[in-house]
């Protein structure tokens, strides 16, 4: 394997173009950088479409597929855009979410050993709480629950090979009514055989989630994401956010009376082990 492999970075997008343009301003901030990235359009309007193409105009590395309105949320699109793809391996950003600059640089090592990665799902609130939902994806019994109705984690800290994306039966494809789209493809991924999973404990990623965003305006929506644009790349940032991260399941699963009859052993376990390595991050920075 080529000991700089390229990555490409898929970005589906409807008509959030000026959120994606700062999106695609936390992929240019990598501390790797031997990526592509491909803004791929689902029904995106004129308007959006020319911010977009401005985008691709100033960076040869950065493609936009337009696309008339898909099912679904597009899924179709993505899948004709890795067909025809060369990178070794593959990482998806929500059009209004943000990587941290060290999440492509996480990732690739994690890619040479294994199939499917992902880091720590962390979510801004729009008061600027912090949240991440436990989970590991190596974990049997996380796959369990997987392949039910249940999900921790969004496409914008995943990463995986793409010759082990070639093995899946289908690829992306539209999802079933009531069928989340991502978890739709996870449980595609968990039913290939002999699949490496890996998930990091540290988050890389932050993701805006849309539905407690709903009145915002597009413009409230790009200044929030400038405020953590601009401090994601202060210094101490990652110290910061997984003190938060702590401090968020301090809160949730470990309040001072027992929490050990509410919370499930599985979730138990999984949970010991997320907190025994973030602490283990923290004294190291």
């Amino acid at each position: 394997m080529s000991a700089n492999p390229l990555v490409d970075v898929i970005i589906p997008t409807c008509n959030h173009g000026p959120t994606v343009l700062r999106a695609v301003e936390s992929v240019l901030g990598q501390t790797f950088q031997n990526f592509r990235i491909v803004i791929v359009g689902d029904g995106v309007s004129s308007e959006h479409a020319t911010l977009i193409t401005q985008l691709c105009s100033g960076d040869a590395r950065i493609q936009f597929v337009a696309n008339p309105k898909g099912a679904g949320h597009g899924e179709v699109h993505r899948a004709r855009v890795l067909e025809d793809s060369h990178a070794t391996f593959v990482c998806y950003l929500g059009d209004d979410d943000l990587w941290l600059p060290h999440h492509l640089e996480t990732l690739v090592p994690l890619l040479e050993k294994y199939d499917f990665v992902h880091t720590l799902h962390t979510e801004v609130a729009i008061d600027g709480t912090i949240s991440a939902n436990a989970g590991r994806i190596d974990d049997v019994e996380t796959r369990r629950r997987l392949r039910l109705i249940w999900n921790y984690f969004g496409p914008t800290c995943v990463g995986h090979r793409m010759d082990a994306y070639r093995r899946l039966p289908f690829g992306w494809r539209p999802r079933p009514d009531g069928m989340p789209s991502d978890l739709y493809m996870w449980q595609q991924w968990i039913a290939l055989p002999n699949c490496r999973f890996y998930a990091s404990p540290y988050p890389t990623t932050l993701h805006f989630a849309s539905p407690s965003r709903q009145d915002m305006s597009l413009g409230e929506r790009c200044a929030e994401l400038d405020q953590w644009s601009q401090r994601l790349r202060e210094e101490n940032f990652s110290v910061w956010l997984l003190r938060e991260v702590m401090a968020d399941w301090q809160r949730r699963f470990l309040p001072p009376v027992s929490w050990r009859a509410w919370i499930p052993q599985p979730l138990r376990r999984v949970l010991k082990l997320i907190i025994r390595d973030l602490r283990k991050w923290i004294e190291k920075e």
